[in-house]
């Protein structure tokens, strides 16, 4: 009878030290300047992302980083994190991946940044936005990545890399008339490709105000 009870102690304990090394305290506050863990214990990455609200549940996509140098190019793809609290997330995986093929879109060190990802209720599918740019051209390609799944946790297929509204500048019609671009930089910028700094077309104009960027 001894020994049945310390057998089924001993295993009580092992199973509590498990759940404790393979989980992650759930928090109920944020803490700037703090590692934000995932409820696995392990570094949320998911940089430059965006968030989808499904019923009662959130869900953020956002770039994979990893060290080094290239580390902000696609050496992974898009990760998707789920919470119901806003506080507590849990990983659900790669659900846009990179390939080993240097002739794809989707190859490993392209450039896959900023995924937002959307409903669309009249086809029932997840579409995902992204900016691209192909394998080793930097920022010159200045292109938009569109992939669709049929669920929020992925995995989504790429259905097409391509620039929308090519050779025209993105303005706000409303203020065309007072910040219409420079002809120099009409000239030395049409068809797309965009200044180190766009501020100095005269174009646009970011203001953070109650926690929203305005484009004015």
């Amino acid at each position: 009878m001894q020994l049945r009870f310390f057998i089924l102690l001993f295993s009580l304990i092992i199973l509590l030290n498990s759940c404790i090394l393979s989980g992650q305290k759930l928090i109920n506050a944020f803490y700037p300047g703090r590692a934000w863990l995932d409820t696995s214990g392990d570094t949320i990455n998911a940089h430059a992302g965006g968030i989808l609200v499904i019923e009662d549940r959130y869900y953020w996509y956002g770039q994979i980083m990893t060290k080094g140098k290239m580390g902000s190019d696609a050496q992974v793809g898009v990760s998707c994190y789920s919470s119901s609290d806003l506080y507590n997330w849990k990983n659900e995986g790669v659900v846009l991946k990179v390939f080993d093929d240097p002739l794809h879109y989707l190859a490993k060190g392209c450039k896959i940044e900023r995924p937002k990802v959307i409903y669309n209720k009249k086809t029932g599918k997840f579409v995902m936005w992204f900016h691209h740019d192909i394998l080793g051209q930097g920022h010159k390609n200045a292109l938009t990545g569109v992939a669709i799944s049929d669920r929020a946790t992925g995995p989504f297929t790429l259905i097409k890399i391509f620039r929308p509204n090519a050779n025209f500048w993105p303005v706000n019609a409303g203020t065309l008339k007072d910040k219409f671009p420079k002809e120099s930089a009409l000239k030395a910028y049409s068809g797309g490709d965009l200044p180190q700094h766009p501020d100095s077309l005269n174009i646009l104009a970011r203001i953070f105000t109650a926690a929203r960027w305005h484009v004015i």
